[in-house]
């Protein structure tokens, strides 16, 4: 992909964001309004909509360019091309940082979360971890998140992402990434080579069909039926203090 259509793809989700808050204004000018209401509800369905279309182009730029690493321009629409099993390689699986979190200012079991994933703008990503982690062990750590969940409005904020952990009824850990990860890190599964899809539609039930089989080992390293989590050249992906946990 050039330089200058991926410059053009961002700049038309830049424009989308100044379109949505501008709609956000007018919609808190008309509150005494009779229309207000159904303006509103408008409102929420593009901002969502604009979410959708956000993680799709970032998601879409982040593997274009990839691809042309591995195999130059000339076969980046081969290697683009989407798996048609439901298993663990349509999932799109990034390292981030978590550059703040807050807590929700409609839900107080909820922490929002603003996450560098290497793009070109930062995402919001909620979590219910209040009542399992601390604030001060998330702000500022790396973690892995899944970036090519649908956006879902949670207590009136969309959330563009879901963070992964080990975890039970009586105990969550983060997965640890291995030394020398950065954002935009992307983990793979070398049993289950495929492209991750863009965007994951709920009616596909994707997500639904690799959960069960998402879990630490004896060890504690994250797998997919026995296949670790794996940044390439860098490491597994690990919850020590969690073997033979679920993950999700």
């Amino acid at each position: 992909m050039s330089a200058e259509l991926s410059n053009q793809l961002e700049d038309q989700v830049n424009a989308g964001d100044r379109l949505v808050k501008k709609l956000k204004l007018c919609c808190e000018k008309l509150v005494e309004n009779d229309r207000a209401a159904k303006l509103c509800e408008e409102f929420e369905r593009l901002e969502l909509m604009n979410s959708n279309l956000k993680v799709e182009i970032s998601n879409f730029i982040q593997k274009t360019r990839r691809a042309e690493d591995i195999n130059g321009n000339e076969k980046t629409s081969t290697t683009l091309t989407r798996t048609a099993t439901n298993n663990i390689s349509r999932v799109f699986f990034k390292v981030g940082k978590v550059v703040d979190v807050k807590l929700h200012p409609n839900a107080d079991r909820l922490y929002v979360q603003t996450v560098d994933l290497a793009e070109n703008r930062t995402r919001t990503i909620i979590s219910g971890l209040v009542s399992r982690i601390p604030k001060e062990q998330i702000e500022g750590r790396m973690a892995l998140y899944a970036c090519n969940i649908k956006p879902v409005r949670m207590r009136g904020i969309i959330s563009e992402g879901m963070i992964i952990c080990a975890c039970t009824e009586e105990s969550v850990q983060i997965l640890e990434l291995p030394a020398g990860s950065v954002p935009g890190d992307i983990v793979s599964f070398p049993d289950y080579p495929g492209e991750p899809d863009l965007l994951l539609h709920p009616r596909n039930k994707i997500w639904e069909a690799v959960v069960p089989d998402l879990k630490t080992d004896e060890n504690g390293v994250a797998t997919y039926r026995g296949c670790p989590f794996t940044i390439k050249g860098k490491g597994v992906c690990k919850a020590p203090d969690s073997p033979n946990f679920p993950i999700k």
